[in-house]
């Protein structure tokens, strides 16, 4: 049997945090109720080891966490077998009410949703 990559180079700890500081993409998927999953690519910004996401307030991602569903979400990188590496959240996410640090890390698309896992 093989060794797994969470085994043999687990990103844990600041190692963890680490990697998420400097990756852009999230792969997040909610769902709600009997409703389909819905799965799209986002860019993120991990800040005092939290992760926050844009959302278009009409986005079905917005809908679903205003309705408690739930969600999952994958960072993941690498180019082959041998350095692929990710990071697996599940839980729920609250709206960011911190005006400071949304105008602090305001760009096209400022985060608006704080990922809890």
């Amino acid at each position: 049997m093989g060794i797994r990559l969470s085994i043999a180079a687990p990103l844990r700890g600041a190692k963890r945090w680490s990697f998420l500081a400097h990756a852009k993409e999230i792969r997040l998927a909610t769902q709600s109720g009997d409703d389909p999953i819905y799965l799209s690519a986002l860019w993120f910004v991990a800040h005092d080891e939290k992760i926050y996401v844009p959302l278009d307030q009409a986005s079905r991602h917005g809908a679903n966490i205003a309705r408690g569903g739930r969600l999952s979400a994958v960072v993941d990188a690498g180019h082959g077998f041998a350095d692929v590496h990710g990071i697996h959240i599940e839980g729920s996410a609250v709206p960011v009410d911190d005006p400071v640090f949304a105008e602090e890390a305001r760009g096209d698309d400022p985060p608006q949703v704080l990922l809890r896992g």
